[in-house]
């Protein structure tokens, strides 16, 4: 027994899902069909046209500063341990000085 299908009242059911099904596959298909696809080095670029002031120009230059790699990395290590000394005095009186920056 075929019924009508309520979004597209020219077709049964059968026929909604024998084409929900064809869609199903094609997208499949092109999914697999890598041959279209862009690398992102073929994708568009684009700059934007931004002029940064001198203050912010100087400080992204100091925030990618050198620091010790292996310094940090044996913090992090300290850290993930659980052997790296907190002072909770100190981290509130920083939060405190940074508050008091906003």
């Amino acid at each position: 027994m075929n019924t009508i299908n309520p979004t597209d009242p020219g077709k049964s059911s059968l026929q909604s899902i024998s084409d929900n099904k064809r869609v199903k596959d094609l997208r499949e298909k092109a999914a697999q069909d890598t041959s279209m696809r862009l690398t992102p080095d073929e994708l568009p670029r684009t700059e934007p046209d931004l002029k940064l002031s001198e203050a912010v120009s100087a400080a992204i230059k100091s925030a990618s500063a050198e620091y010790d790699t292996a310094k940090v990395d044996n913090i992090r290590e300290m850290l993930r341990l659980g052997n790296y000394p907190l002072d909770p005095r100190k981290i509130a009186e920083s939060i405190v000085e940074l508050e008091k920056l906003l």
